[in-house]
């Protein structure tokens, strides 16, 4: 949530009508719930502690190919918020995975993932897409990993946005409700690994960027409100509003655009481990330009007729993916139930809005500290996370970006694993916002899991937790996954 970009578009006078709850959503939601209840087999009298994960999934097995059902998600959610803007919303994901042996070295994947939304209130904010999760062809022998097609890059180690993973590709369409490792959407890339007796090393090449996904401009969730002409991470006047609600938005890239490239060398042996990497990659992350005619009117000097005027030459908002160069490594040792990551990288050309409402690139220092421990006896784990951003520019910025955040991820499992309790929130020190997502879920062995959650949102002016305060939601679902 660091990146803020610095514009939003919506209708003038948006249709608001309340639509009623899907019917697909609430038979499986009943049918997981009586399914997760039916009686099972009898336990034997020495049982095994549960771990924290789900079991591995169904999977159908020849020697040489098999098929994986890895993730099965549908979710219906209620606003609580009078001032919301939609009623509920629908969530609907599948991601099977087809890997085939091509011989004793070569290996092929094909992952589809098939994804459907819907804001229940808004007539436009809805959409079923097929997308690719990783696909590829790979080599691997005992000292070399050859992968060819669409991969997620892991070049992070800590959970929640990793300072060194700039090019990696996300979805943005339920960015506050997801974790990191589900907004993860795959990289057209060569990777190529090299395991050597001391060091190890790697090179990416994206020879055709993709950018992250957005989510649709009615959405609740898109980063430009035009309902008040609101930005996420820019404090409101009154010039930029009339600007938000009345300016248009171009949000798609040209395709073709080179990507990027990058080595990394390290040691991932013993308990400690560390890695050095170089990048210039294209930034994943969106960010929007005013248009330049409209910034010298910002913000008091601009009227209706020059934001009408502007829309007839160009989009008033732009987005943009800068290449840039970085710098950075990270650092991690573990014990025998807890582990410590570090993780920071230096870059060039962050795009940040200027005080003059420009757009300029600044460098900038993104670092990351986070623990985690296991706890056995109580079967319960617990990740904490301390991160910041520190920007090198040489005037005023308006973005409210999260120079210090602390972000936690805690769980635990009861009744020999068959409920889950988690809580995973963010909160932020400078400036100050909230975000929390606590769950409580029903365990299954052989019929996944149905949970209750809720998501609140809080904080300072133009924060993730202040712009997202009317979007309050109360989630129930069921998943499979690994």
């Amino acid at each position: 949530m660091d990146t803020h970009p610095t514009a939003a578009l919506i209708r003038l006078a948006p249709r608001h009508r309340r639509a009623p709850a899907s019917s697909l959503s609430v038979l499986l939601l009943v049918t997981s719930i009586v399914a997760a209840e039916l009686p099972q087999p009898p336990e034997p009298q020495a049982a095994q502690q549960v771990p924290l994960i789900t079991p591995e999934p169904v999977a159908a097995r020849t020697d040489w190919l098999s098929f994986h059902a890895d993730t099965l998600h549908t979710e219906f959610g209620v606003l609580t918020e009078r001032r919301a803007a939609a009623d509920g919303q629908f969530y609907l994901r599948a991601q099977p995975r087809i890997e085939a042996r091509l011989g004793s070295a070569w290996s092929l994947r094909l992952q589809p993932l098939l994804e459907s939304w819907h804001e229940l209130g808004l007539d436009d904010a809805q959409r079923t897409r097929l997308d690719s999760a990783e696909s590829y062809l790979r080599y691997r022998n005992t000292r070399r990993e050859i992968t060819l097609g669409a991969q997620f890059l892991r070049w992070g180690r800590v959970d929640h946005e990793p300072p060194l993973e700039i090019g990696s590709r996300m979805d943005l369409i339920r960015l506050p409700l997801d974790d990191w490792h589900r907004q993860r959407r795959s990289v057209l890339a060569l990777n190529w690994r090299e395991w050597g007796s001391q060091l190890n090393y790697e090179a990416l090449l994206i020879p055709i960027f993709r950018p992250s996904r957005l989510p649709d401009r009615d959405s609740i969730w898109y980063p430009i409100n035009q309902r008040n002409g609101r930005f996420l991470g820019i404090r409101p006047s009154t010039g930029l509003s009339l600007v938000g609600r009345l300016g248009t938005i171009d949000d798609s890239y040209p395709r073709g655009r080179f990507g990027g490239a990058g080595l990394r060398v390290g040691q991932e042996t013993g308990r400690l481990e560390w890695h050095l990497a170089v990048q210039n990659l294209r930034r994943a992350q969106p960010y929007f330009e005013i248009d330049r005619e409209l910034q010298p009117l910002l913000p008091d000097q601009i009227s209706l007729i020059d934001v009408l005027r502007a829309r007839t030459r160009r989009p008033t908002f732009q987005v943009r993916h800068p290449m840039t160069w970085a710098v950075g490594g990270d650092l991690g040792w573990s014990g025998q139930r807890s582990s410590w990551r570090m993780e920071a990288n230096w870059s060039e050309k962050l795009p940040v809005t200027s005080s003059g409402f420009r757009m300029i690139t600044p460098s900038a220092l993104d670092w990351a500290v986070a623990w985690e421990r296991f706890f056995g006896t109580l079967d319960a784990r617990i990740s904490l996370q301390l991160r910041g951003r520190d920007i090198f520019a040489d005037r005023p910025v308006l973005d409210r970006y999260q120079r210090v955040a602390l972000l936690g991820d805690a769980q635990i499992n009861l009744a020999r694993g068959r409920w889950s309790l988690r809580l995973r929130f963010l909160e932020g020190l400078l400036p100050t916002t909230q975000v929390l997502n606590p769950e409580i879920a029903r365990i299954t062995e052989h019929f996944g899991s149905w949970y209750l959650g809720y998501h609140r949102f809080a904080g300072s002016s133009a924060t993730p937790g202040e712009f997202y305060a009317d979007n309050d939601l109360i989630v129930a679902g069921w998943r499979w996954q690994p």
